[in-house]
């Protein structure tokens, strides 16, 4: 009976392997075929050393620049690279510099002994209160090389268009500060963690306000990774995978533009959608004619950054995006320096077939009228109060001489985490220029 049951295990053992190999080599197969075609294309840089020497050049060709001059502000942790075109990179994820910031709590705060499933972020946690990261978790991991993806994008896009996106890439840990949550749940009220975060926005509010105010239109792409299994990339545009599911979405309700010349269906699943001409170019997309229904457990469509400035909340003709790519492809060098070159062509496809692409005249590097708008709120941040005619040279935002001056205290601004989370406008009441 032994062996009996014995040689049963092994026979369903060999069966199920029968079975499962050709989906696997089916998988295999593609991957193969996608790399073969590419290193048919690229087969002069194919080698490590050559990898290493692209990813040194579109990290080098151009340098990330101060706004110190424009606003009396600069700082290591934010690398800004302007552009020439109506068009921002946003890369809040992969920053790996330590600092001296508090570090953020593995988990919010939630009230004891109540079926409230609302969730607080402040520390320490308010009396009644206490740290539950089961129902109040907080993601604090990496999305690595996102930062060379985005670079290599513009280095890329210039190639193909001959013009360049703003780059704005946040280089403080994520377990520190995260630039794409609300500022509660992304700083906990720790002060200087605030000050980092209101300083990464507003870089991205700069140059979204340059492009509206010279150009009138433009789009902004949040580069992030994720892991799931089915190695997509994931297109999100505050549109759920329910809602993808029942077909019940529109352009009030996403991050897109009513302005853009097509029909919702046809820019989200179909034809003109990202996705589509991501998958043009061999690498699988959701949503998009192919996959246009993303599941449940493995699909991000949201993103603080998308929702802040997208469409959705604002009546400007800016739109914004979150690609969310395979991490497969980012940690690999040669398996991204492929993909990139294969994303860029997709951004560069789309961004012509929408009509979107226009270049700023004179080559704009900055706008004086920007600047006059945005000086009190640097000043606010610095801890001063100087005209808008004054243009300050003061030390950076994070300089700890502020709360030696008693200066302005973040605390003070945000006075109680929790009201901020009921409060999508509190970043647009303390940057919007027609308002300070």
């Amino acid at each position: 009976l032994l062996w009996y049951d014995l040689f049963k295990r092994m026979f369903y053992t060999i069966l199920i392997v029968i079975l499962i190999q050709p989906t696997c080599l089916l998988s295999v197969d593609v991957d193969n075929k996608r790399e073969e075609m590419l290193n048919n294309n690229y087969s002069h840089i194919l080698s490590s050393k050559d990898i290493d020497k692209y990813f040194t050049l579109v990290t080098t060709i151009d340098k990330p620049i101060s706004l110190k001059k424009y606003y009396g502000m600069q700082d290591l942790s934010i690398n800004y690279y302007p552009g020439t075109i109506n068009i921002i990179l946003s890369v809040p994820h992969d920053g790996d510099l330590k600092s001296n910031l508090n570090t953020r709590p593995l988990g919010g705060c939630k009230k004891q002994n109540s079926s409230s499933t609302k969730c607080i972020y402040q520390h320490p946690c308010p009396m009644a209160y206490k740290m539950n990261q089961i129902d109040c978790p907080i993601s604090r991991g990496r999305d690595t090389n996102t930062r060379l993806l985005a670079l290599a994008l513009r280095y890329e896009l210039n190639k193909l268009i001959n013009l360049k996106p703003f780059v704005i890439i946040n280089r403080i840990q994520r377990l520190k500060v995260d630039m794409n949550r609300f500022i509660d749940e992304a700083t906990f009220g720790y002060g200087e963690n605030m000050k980092a975060w209101m300083l990464y926005h507003f870089y991205i509010q700069h140059a979204r306000e340059l492009i509206v105010r010279n150009i009138g239109k433009g789009i902004l792409f949040d580069i992030h990774s994720q892991s799931h299994i089915e190695g997509w990339v994931e297109i999100g545009y505050l549109i759920t995978s329910e809602q993808l599911k029942n077909g019940k979405y529109s352009f009030r309700k996403s991050t897109l533009t009513s302005t853009l010349p097509f029909n919702e269906t046809e820019l989200i699943t179909g034809y003109k959608s990202l996705g589509y001409f991501i998958e043009k170019y061999n690498y699988p997309a959701t949503p998009s004619p192919s996959h246009p229904k993303p599941p449940y457990s493995s699909y991000y469509e949201w993103g603080y950054i998308i929702d802040e400035y997208g469409a959705r909340l604002r009546t400007d003709n800016f739109s914004a995006i979150m690609i969310e790519s395979p991490s497969k492809q980012l940690l690999n060098k040669t398996r991204l320096f492929f993909y990139a070159k294969s994303l860029a062509k997709a951004l560069a496809d789309y961004l012509i077939e929408l009509n979107i692409i226009e270049e700023f005249s004179e080559n704009i590097k900055m706008n004086r009228r920007v600047v006059s708008y945005k000086t009190t709120i640097i000043s606010e941040i610095n801890g001063k109060h100087n005209s808008t005619d004054n243009y300050s040279t003061s030390t950076s935002p994070y300089s700890s001489e502020q709360s030696q001056n008693g200066g302005n205290d973040p605390n003070k601004i945000l006075q109680n985490p929790i009201e901020t989370r009921n409060s999508s406008d509190f970043l647009r009441s303390y940057y919007d220029p027609e308002q300070t």
